[in-house]
């Protein structure tokens, strides 16, 4: 696991970005960031060593986004902060991470940062709402 703060910087396009969880369970969040210019979405998964999410939390995270496969996937695995290892490709990012810096997608980011900001809504399948 990392540290929350490793994780943490909110992307330049948050506004974009619409974020919502769709479960929660204590130790774990999963949800979906969708992109509102491209229309396409991402499904995020954090689990925590603390019941909820705090700034001060360590965490393993996944993401299901081509940046995060190919730049951060082989980084995070490499710290034991990689969720559902079997789903990615574990390689190093030769081209698109070099310096192997310690980071995650812009989806992540912008789950987190609504998330601890208390601005992140959870998303009603009934309702079919985002």
């Amino acid at each position: 696991m990392v540290n929350i703060k490793v994780l943490d910087r909110a992307p330049k396009d948050i506004e974009s970005m619409v974020t919502r969880k769709s479960g929660i369970t204590p130790y774990n969040i999963r949800g979906v960031v969708i992109n509102k210019k491209s229309g396409k979405s991402y499904n995020i998964e954090i689990q925590m060593d603390t019941e909820k999410l705090t700034s001060d939390s360590n965490v393993r995270v996944a993401c299901s986004c081509d940046d995060f496969q190919y730049r951060w996937a082989y980084v995070l695995w490499q710290k034991g902060a990689l969720l559902n290892v079997k789903k990615y490709v574990i390689e190093p990012p030769k081209k698109t991470n070099p310096d192997m810096k310690m980071s995650a997608c812009k989806h992540i980011h912008a789950f987190v940062t609504n998330e601890l900001s208390g601005t992140l809504k959870t998303f009603n399948i009934k309702q079919g709402v985002l």
